[in-house]
């Protein structure tokens, strides 16, 4: 609001001077009186003693005459005409010899002279309404949120937030379902895997969706960013604002939260700020943001509660060998977006022996649908069966070969003893089938177990005797088998 201290020929030696107030939003311009502490208080006491003149004008800042312009500009735009205005300006305060100083400004006003708009524009909004939406990922991610996607270890968070990365990339559809509308680069914040194995999995996932890698790889604005900490004053944090503000991608991953934090997850306080520093990235490159984050034992949320509050749009997997995941956020509208239905999500590798030539396809598939193409793993889990078998037997209900002991044991989280001697219990009870040398790994053989297809009319031992966990500190077995499984994985071919 400028403010615009006036002279009248009669006034006292010692009166409050009269300000005019030109504030747009207030309407008719309204003289009151208010102390003489305006941007002309320098011109104070030539007012006093006689009308403003050019050598009073002389003495006032540039910045105090722009202020005395843009007043009269504002004045210029209320008034009908040039005669309605003379005596307008007159009437409050203005004296002719201000005029003849200031009105030749007006000959040279522009439309834009005016005051910026700091509200928004409700009837260009409601003109929109009912029109497209404003998509980032059609069906599923809509404009710039900050998006919490959490879920339980070794469940194909890191490469679903890749393929995301990738599809962004390439305007292609995030897990094959929701196209992408905004493509460009991408900036990946990767605190789990550096270089070498990002490039690798950046290079599978671009296979998978039929592209080259040498496409795709010079778009993805990778960091390895262990040592960065989401607090303002952390120095690479700062260059990667000031970097982002450069690239303008269309989408920044944060991979993991936890990697990131300047403290515990559980504190509130290290929480609000690491989201304040998520924010600024957002504003810094007017992009979605995803931040990827790891689910408790009880299968809720690590750390405070307030990672729940600060995100926009919250994808959520359940806990298990083969989550389930739901979305809820601000802009979801659970009756009409695909995304608002409850899905899984699967890795599909192929030719992993060679590296120059592995694919990785990850799929979505709606819960209801029993899973993505390939083997559904439709056979219902056994009763009384614990929830450490339940997941060994699903696990292996979806794979189209034998696996090893030491192969499930990586997939469950559990040691190679602990998960060879719930093969061998289910086994016993009928539930499952022991190959020797069925699993097969670089070309060598070895003992493995898969679904026995007959199930178990009769089992041979008692169910209940294969319900409690067992052994769980147990030293692992040796098994000649050596499986390294990528991190957030589950294969459904030969791992990685």
């Amino acid at each position: 609001m400028t403010q615009l201290v006036c002279a009248r020929d009669d006034a006292p030696q010692e009166a409050e001077l009269p300000i005019l107030n030109t504030a747009p939003h207030l309407g008719e311009p309204k003289l009151t009186i208010v102390p003489a502490l305006s941007e002309l208080q320098i011109a104070r006491n030539a007012r006093l003693e006689r009308e403003l003149g050019a050598d009073v004008w002389a003495t006032l800042t540039p910045a105090q005459q722009a202020a005395e312009r843009q007043t009269l500009l504002r004045l210029v735009e209320q008034a009908d005409e040039e005669d309605t205005l003379i005596d307008e300006i007159g009437r409050r305060g203005y004296t002719f010899a201000e005029l003849d100083l200031l009105f030749p400004v007006i000959d040279e006003a522009e439309p834009s002279a005016s005051a910026p708009a700091i509200f928004s524009d409700l009837l260009s909004a409601y003109a929109n309404v009912g029109r497209l939406r404003p998509w980032f990922a059609e069906g599923a991610i809509e404009g710039t949120p900050i998006i919490m996607f959490s879920g339980p270890e070794k469940s194909h968070k890191s490469w679903t937030a890749m393929q995301l990365a990738v599809a962004t990339v390439l305007g292609n559809r995030w897990l094959g379902q929701f196209k992408v509308k905004r493509p460009g680069p991408v900036v990946y914040l990767d605190g789990e895997y550096g270089e070498y194995e990002f490039t690798r999995r950046i290079a599978r996932i671009a296979r998978g969706m039929g592209a080259n890698p040498l496409d795709v790889l010079p778009q993805i604005h990778h960091l390895y960013s262990a040592g960065l900490t989401l607090v303002a004053t952390d120095p690479t944090l700062r260059a990667s604002l000031a970097a982002v503000a450069r690239v303008k991608p269309s989408l920044i991953v944060v991979d993991p939260l936890r990697n990131h934090l300047s403290g515990n997850e559980n504190d509130a306080h290290v929480i609000l700020d690491a989201f304040k520093c998520i924010a600024s990235l957002r504003d810094a490159g007017k992009c979605p943001v995803m931040v990827l984050h790891h689910l408790n034992k009880s299968g809720g949320f690590t750390g405070s509660r307030a990672i729940t509050t600060r995100a926009d749009l919250i994808i959520e997997g359940s806990d298990g060998l083969a989550p389930s995941y739901s979305v809820r956020g601000r802009t979801v509208r659970p009756q009409l977006d695909p995304i608002a239905q409850p899905f899984t999500i699967e890795a599909a590798h192929e030719n992993d022996s060679d590296d120059t030539i592995a694919a990785t396809r990850i799929t979505y598939a709606a819960a209801e649908d029993g899973g993505p193409s390939g083997k559904a793993g439709q056979s219902a889990v056994p009763p009384g069966l614990s929830k450490f078998h339940a997941d060994i037997y699903r696990f292996l209900d979806k794979q189209e070969t034998a696996r090893s002991a030491n192969y499930v044991a990586k997939v469950v989280g559990r040691s190679a003893a602990d998960t060879k001697k719930a093969l061998n219990a289910m086994t016993d009870a009928g539930h499952l089938e022991f190959m020797a040398g069925g699993a097969e790994h670089k070309g060598k053989a070895y003992d493995g177990w898969a679904i026995n297809p007959d199930g178990a009319a009769t089992p041979t031992t008692d169910p209940t005797d294969i319900g409690p966990d067992v052994g769980i500190d147990a030293a692992p077995t040796p098994d000649p088998e050596d499986v390294t499984m990528p991190e957030n994985s589950t294969p459904t071919a030969t791992p990685t």
